[in-house]
């Protein structure tokens, strides 16, 4: 089975996730941002009996400081966290290293980050085709975004840096009753998708 959800941020506050079976909601930036919405975001998933994890957007440098700030302001970082690494507004963008640091520096203070956002275009044109291998490690797991139709063997599942992605960000503009926002596909349950973002398991 392939289910589908939406990640929210700051811009998406106020949205109905009527009909939501997961949501990824932004929760912090570097190591001074916390999302306004992000309760009420989540407080709508609870409402609707959404599994809700969280997203951390990557900023350049300091990846274990902004793994502590995700920790200290997300309730000891109990919910467990996707890594955001693509460029920012201004052209900046982390490091490989700094990726590394918060994948580690989330595990090691007890929280959980298992997921890693790379986006294809990312990989291949600012950190320049690197071998993703290292996430093996943690374990963390590739979430791409290539946004195009999809299909079940569509191209936002093609493998880079010797990874398979296991989600697809396949759409920045899906209409989620009125408003226009990311959506994912996961090839797999509910229950799966939870464990792989509690601990890294793959689907069965």
């Amino acid at each position: 089975m392939t289910i589908f959800y939406g990640d929210y941020y700051s811009g998406d506050c106020g949205v109905n996730l009527t009909g939501t079976v997961a949501a990824c909601i932004k929760a912090t930036q570097g190591t001074h941002y916390q999302n306004p919405c992000y309760r009420q975001t989540v407080d709508e998933a609870n409402r609707v009996g959404a599994y809700v994890f969280a997203y951390h957007f990557l900023e350049p440098g300091n990846g274990d400081g902004q793994a502590e700030w995700y920790v200290k302001t997300q309730n000891h970082g109990n919910r467990p966290v996707m890594v955001d690494a693509e460029k920012l507004p201004d052209g900046r963008f982390p490091s490989v290293h700094d990726l590394r640091d918060f994948i580690s520096g989330v595990n090691k203070r007890k929280g959980r980050c298992h997921l890693a956002y790379i986006p294809h275009w990312f990989w291949q044109d600012f950190w320049k085709e690197p071998d993703l291998t290292f996430l093996r490690d943690y374990p963390a797991r590739l979430v791409s975004s290539e946004y195009t139709t999809y299909s079940d063997h569509g191209p936002g599942w093609n493998p880079y840096g010797g990874m398979w992605p296991q989600i697809w960000q396949y759409t920045d503009t899906f209409n989620m009753h009125g408003m226009h926002v990311d959506f994912n596909a996961f090839r797999g349950s509910v229950t799966e998708l939870r464990a792989m973002a509690e601990t890294g398991a793959l689907p069965s």
